[in-house]
């Protein structure tokens, strides 16, 4: 019995930290999207993100992030607010704008993290 316990809990403690480091990877690749303020004259409607196996077949986990947007600005003005953002896609969702990036294999080992398949 003092086995199984013993790797019951090694396993969850290495599944902790492999999420953990993931966690901290996701958080410091979508901060400069979701924690930058909203283009002057905008007002930030919603923010979201998501990670895992959102894409593909697995070993893998991916990450989406966005923002939503009201206000009078073109996709030209929004596209130069988030310079500092890679690969954003910038596109009309009904009276709103969704900003949002997205990564397939942001990170290549899925380690034990669960979310990742």
């Amino acid at each position: 019995l003092g086995v199984v316990v013993t790797a019951v809990v090694v396993l969850v403690v290495l599944v902790g930290v492999s999420m953990l480091r993931h966690n901290t990877v996701f958080n410091e690749w979508k901060a400069p999207l979701v924690e930058h303020e909203a283009p002057p004259g905008m007002a930030m409607v919603e923010s979201g993100s998501r990670f895992g196996l959102i894409w593909g077949n697995g070993n893998h986990c991916d990450a989406e992030a966005w923002v939503l947007l009201s206000g009078d600005l073109g996709s030209g003005e929004i596209r130069a607010h988030y310079s500092a953002v890679d690969d954003l896609i910038v596109r009309p969702d009904g009276d709103l704008w969704r900003v949002s990036i997205e990564q397939l294999y942001l990170t290549s080992t899925t380690g034990l993290d669960p979310r990742c398949g």
